[in-house]
């Protein structure tokens, strides 16, 4: 069968001794079988088919029949088994072939059905995604279908949306948007495959209503010239985003107009400051001038008690004079007026220079005004390894030093009571160990002290605290707030602490200086 297989050719074998001189290594079991004469017939393809071997023809299977006795084959009997062999070959061929045909049946119907399933699926998708999905028609000017977001979006049902007609979007967008649209139709017309644009624009729903929505637009479809036919959106309904955006625009120019009106107001007060100042400050200067030429005795003799009437008017007038400068100083802090030359400045050598104008009114009030450490001397010959540099304004460093100062010795009672120990303003400087970047100005005294509750709100401009002196304490109550502005200013900042019968520490903390 082997051979008739591979050959394609009927193979018969008449009789033993055929079998033997044909294929040698079989006698012996031939013998055993008992027959004597074999038939091997291959069912042979056409040579049209296109599985037909080279040589022309293609063994599809094959039949063997085995004799009992010897035989002799004639032609006819081979003419008769090869019409068989043909026959069973078609009839095999028509087999495979049917059963080809049903496999492709099977996967035409398998592909068919994940089909289905997969449109299924889509169709699923599309109608719960709050996204409004379309296929828009350019040619056409109207959609060729719509997910249910899109129809209940726009407040319309399927025929109602069909029966817009052609130039869906021109008759529902609001007309401010419909020369973007122009330009938006236009790209569409040059998109190329995968690429995705976007438009934002506003349309109207069934009962009248204005929506904003985004679209993201692709390439869905060409026609054969390879024009863009239809293209694929999905849109996002962003009122709210753009209703929160035009309210918080709202809100933003409200807020700018406000802060605009106060500026003008605050520029409207240091402007009516400064000129009350100026207009306060003429006669002042003017008071001071005749008061000073009434002692010269230019006008005639001045007797004592009208010296001494001259002296409570130059008193009044240079506390006035004092009450106008707090009052302008604060005004040009607050408007950001005050400009700070910031540069090294040597922090003894400026309470060298301080010291001695404070000095008479301590001694006045006979309080003591202590000066430890390196400024336990305070002439010229201070040892310069002592000196210690912060970066600062001079002048206006000055100016914050004298008015802590004055206050700690207008403060400050002569003696403490009914302990007979003399009162005391102690001025320091130190660095601290956890901050080697900072320096501290301490000016500390033996003062009544401040209450607790009251340490937040001295330093707010026109508040003073009421200390139950019998010396009244004057000013506007703006000393404090300038200087920690201009602590402030200078990169710095102003601190206090205090305790009620103790005493008060108030602390100028300042940068170092490089070299300081």
């Amino acid at each position: 069968m082997h051979e008739a297989l591979r050959t394609g050719e009927d193979v018969w074998i008449p009789n033993i001794a055929a079998m033997a001189a044909r294929y040698p290594d079989t006698a012996a079991n031939v013998e055993a079988t008992g027959f004597e004469a074999w038939l091997a017939v291959p069912f042979v393809a056409d040579a049209a088919d296109p599985q037909a071997t080279s040589e022309g023809a293609r063994a599809l299977g094959g039949v063997g029949v085995s004799f009992r006795q010897a035989r002799a084959l004639t032609d006819a009997d081979r003419a008769v088994l090869g019409a068989v062999g043909r026959l069973c070959a078609q009839a095999w061929e028509r087999a495979r072939l049917f059963e080809a045909e049903a496999a492709a049946r099977r996967a035409t119907e398998t592909a068919l059905e994940r089909l289905r399933g997969s449109e299924e699926f889509l169709r699923r998708v599309t109608s719960v995604t709050p996204t409004l999905l379309y296929v828009f028609d350019l040619t056409a000017g109207r959609n060729v279908w719509a997910n249910r977001a899109l129809h209940e979006a726009l407040g319309y049902g399927r025929d109602a949306l069909d029966a817009l007609g052609p130039s869906l979007l021109p008759q529902l967008m609001h007309p401010d948007d419909l020369p973007r649209f122009g330009e938006h139709a236009a790209r569409l017309a040059t998109l190329a495959d995968g690429a995705v644009v976007s438009f934002v624009y506003r349309i109207q729903r069934a009962d009248g209503t204005w929506r904003w929505l985004e679209s993201r637009e692709m390439v869905f479809q060409r026609d054969a010239a390879g024009r863009v036919e239809q293209i694929v959106g999905g849109a996002t309904d962003i009122t709210e985003m753009v209703e929160a955006d035009a309210e918080r625009a709202r809100l933003l120019g409200a807020e700018q107009q406000a802060r605009a009106r106060a500026e003008q107001a605050n520029e409207a007060k240091s402007q009516f400051l400064a000129n009350m100042s100026h207009e306060l400050r003429t006669p002042l200067n003017a008071i001071q001038g005749h008061v000073q030429l009434i002692e010269l005795e230019i006008y005639g003799t001045v007797s004592a008690r009208q010296r001494e009437a001259l002296g409570r008017v130059r008193k009044a007038q240079e506390h006035l004079l004092g009450l106008i400068n707090d009052i302008l100083n604060y005004a040009k802090l607050e408007a950001g007026r005050v400009d700070f030359d910031l540069r090294p400045v040597a922090v003894h050598a400026l309470l060298r220079e301080l010291v001695p104008l404070v000095e008479p009114q301590a001694s006045a009030l006979g309080l003591t005004l202590a000066l430890p450490g390196p400024m336990s001397s305070v002439d010229d010959g201070a040892s310069p390894t002592d000196e210690v540099l912060v970066v600062a304004d001079r002048e206006k460093l000055a100016q914050v030093l004298l008015n802590l100062l004055s206050n700690a010795i207008k403060f400050t009672p002569a003696e403490r009571t009914g302990s007979g120990t003399t009162g005391c303003v102690t001025l320091g400087v130190r660095a601290p160990v956890d901050s080697g970047d900072t320096v501290e100005i301490v000016v500390e005294d033996t003062g009544i002290g401040i209450p607790a509750d009251k340490l937040g709100s001295i330093f707010e401009p026109f508040v003073q605290v009421s200390t139950g002196l019998t010396r009244a304490s004057d000013g506007a109550g703006l000393g404090l707030a300038i200087s920690r502005d201009l602590a402030r200013g200078m990169g710095g900042d102003l601190r206090v602490e205090s305790e009620v019968g103790i005493g008060s520490r108030f602390r100028i903390v300042l940068p170092r200086a490089r070299g300081g």
